[in-house]
């Protein structure tokens, strides 16, 4: 079935989509299966025409300037979160490939790392579990990769996929070189993955010595409340980070209504429901879930996770940073509930992870309305088989 699956995805991996579900929630499911159901995705994301206000936009424009440039001249004018992203985009566009081939690519290996980490977890703790359990955890993991920002943005959620990927193999294998080497390639993808890199440094690090780590909850969530209040603090320390490029100024600027510390107070109600409820709905479930879970010392994706809700409460009102680091969180928080719900399947656990993948899949729903345009604009696909997409026939 897995072979019938792949080729029939070879011609339109939509057309395969469902096969390649059913075929990933069986105890055992091999990557012909996860690698279709990741081609659909990605040929969604080749056959999407970019809206101008969103950064693949941008993207596509900065790929065509690439179009005839030396690789020295390339090296000579790109910046530190641009490094590799100018390298690749560089390569494809000189080497004839359309455009979208860095998008659809990007996209491939973002699915295919995610459901690396949901494969090995099936195979090594969830064997002696219900069916309906793998298949919530399949569900979970898919929708805990946020298709409209990550194909939209590219950088930001690949570099944290890539941190994802290589903590889990850190945490459950020690492959420290492995992680080492994962945090270097997502840092000159986006400067930005360094703040899950450090919070998963820490943890290994500190884990055997912080017995409490619910204590990072507690005060996260006291920030949110008091989250006016932290901005007065964070404009006084932003002064010293000025130098370092895993932020810009911007985000942290009262002034910058799109990303900084005012898009809270720029938003109508409108955008207050979808932005900071309905989009941050499934990091909620994971506060207040982490909140009520008993202190588990020892033991460093949950001190990670504690961390991540410290770090989240800090940076409430700032929209691009918050945004960021949450698509880390989340994927993370769907690792941790998964493994608590196998190991302890009590209602407690039943409970929340019924409550985080309704979030996840509200989520969706929301983005597939909100996102209606830039969606729809890959139509193609349900009509046309992959290699006349490819070739634009």
């Amino acid at each position: 079935m897995s072979y019938f699956t792949f080729i029939l995805s070879l011609l339109n991996p939509v057309y395969a989509l469902i096969f390649s579900i059913t075929g990933s929630i069986k105890r055992s499911s091999n990557y012909l299966v996860l690698s279709s159901f990741a081609l659909a995705f990605a040929l969604i994301s080749f056959s999407i025409k970019p809206l101008v206000e969103l950064d693949l936009y941008r993207h596509y424009i900065r790929i065509e300037n690439l179009l005839g440039l030396s690789f020295n001249k390339v090296l000579d004018t790109t910046d530190t979160g641009y490094l590799l992203f100018d390298i690749y985009a560089w390569l494809i566009i000189n080497l004839g490939f359309p455009k979208q081939i860095f998008t659809a690519s990007i996209i491939f290996i973002s699915y295919m790392l995610v459901l690396s980490v949901y494969k090995d977890i099936k195979s090594n703790y969830l064997q002696h579990v219900r069916l309906s359990t793998i298949a919530v955890s399949f569900l979970i993991f898919w929708l805990s990769i946020d298709f409209v920002l990550l194909s939209s943005g590219i950088r930001s959620i690949f570099s944290n996929i890539i941190v994802f990927y290589v903590s889990y193999y850190l945490i459950f294998n020690s492959r420290f070189l492995l992680f080492i080497f994962g945090v270097i390639l997502a840092f000159f993808i986006h400067p930005g993955s360094l703040v899950p890199s450090l919070l998963i440094s820490v943890a290994i690090l500190s884990h055997r010595i912080i017995n409490k780590p619910k204590i990072f909850v507690i005060i996260g969530l006291v920030l949110i409340v008091g989250s006016s209040i932290v901005y007065n603090i964070i404009e006084f320390i932003s002064s010293y980070l000025v130098g370092f490029s895993f932020y810009s100024p911007a985000y942290l600027s009262q002034d910058n209504t799109s990303s900084g510390a005012g898009s809270l107070q720029a938003r109508n109600l409108n955008g207050i429901f979808g932005d900071f409820i309905i989009a941050r709905l499934p990091g909620y479930i994971a506060f207040f879930y982490l909140l009520l879970l008993k202190n588990r010392s020892k033991d460093p994706l949950y001190l990670t996770l504690c961390l991540g809700v410290l770090y989240l409460g800090l940076f409430f009102q700032y929209f691009t940073i918050y945004e960021r680091f949450n698509s880390f969180f989340v994927l993370l928080f769907s690792l941790f509930i998964i493994l608590e719900y196998s190991r302890e399947p009590n209602n407690f656990n039943k409970l929340f992870i019924i409550f985080f993948s309704s979030s996840l899949v509200i989520y969706s729903i929301f983005n597939l309305f909100r996102y209606y345009s830039y969606l729809s604009s890959a139509v193609e696909v349900l009509y046309k088989p992959l290699l006349l997409i490819v070739f634009n026939i």
